[in-house]
Order: structure tokens, then C-alpha cells, then sequence
């Protein structure tokens, strides 16, 4: 299998969630290395990413933040906020985490 076809297998086995933090980080400029969101914003920025992909895709704020959660990514991280708790995002490794910037060299 060359590479080009293991590149879109790998697109095609991605989660809406994966595909969603993928699309923030991707979307961060070079100088920003954290980003921190509260259940809330993420909840509607996700809607609104689902919305910009043409993706359909029901569920709810809880449940949302579980599958958020369940991801497991090296790069995400609960903070303590004063109202609610927050989600951190340490864009550093979610970029070495989906490859973006990365260069390949053979």
C-alpha cells in the first residue's frame, strides 16, 4: 500500500472528536502553544465545526464531554476554573500528535 492510500485510510477511521481538535489546532497560529476552553465554548464549537463539515452528527453537552474525555490524547488536560472546570490543550503535541508541520523525509 503506498502512501497516499494509508494517508486517507487513516482520514476515513478518524472520530468527528479527533477530526474536531485536529481542525482547532491546525487552525492555531504558530505562536500560540496552549489553548483553554470551557465545556461550553467547546460544545459550540464543535456544533459549529460539524456544521463547516457537512457532518452529521447528533449528541448532547455530557455526553460530549465524555467522548472528549475518552479520547485520551496526549496533549489534553483538565484545568481547574472557578465557575467550571476547562479543558487545556497543549498545541505543541496534538500537532506532533496529527502530524501537522511535520515534515516527511524519506
Amino acid at each position: 500500500m503506498d502512501y497516499d492510500n494509508q494517508t486517507i485510510l487513516c482520514e476515513l477511521s478518524i472520530t468527528p472528536f479527533e477530526a474536531f481538535v485536529r481542525d482547532m489546532i491546525q487552525d492555531t497560529p504558530a505562536d500560540v502553544h496552549e489553548l483553554t476552553y470551557d465545556s461550553n465554548e467547546l460544545f459550540d464549537m464543535f456544533k459549529c465545526y460539524l456544521q463547516r463539515s457537512n457532518t452529521k452528527y447528533e449528541i448532547n453537552l455530557i455526553k460530549f464531554g465524555v467522548r472528549l474525555t475518552n479520547l485520551k490524547l496526549n496533549g489534553i488536560s483538565k484545568a481547574k476554573g472557578r465557575v467550571c472546570n476547562k479543558k487545556k490543550f497543549d498545541v505543541k503535541l496534538l500537532k506532533k500528535h496529527f502530524m501537522i508541520g511535520c515534515q516527511i523525509t524519506e
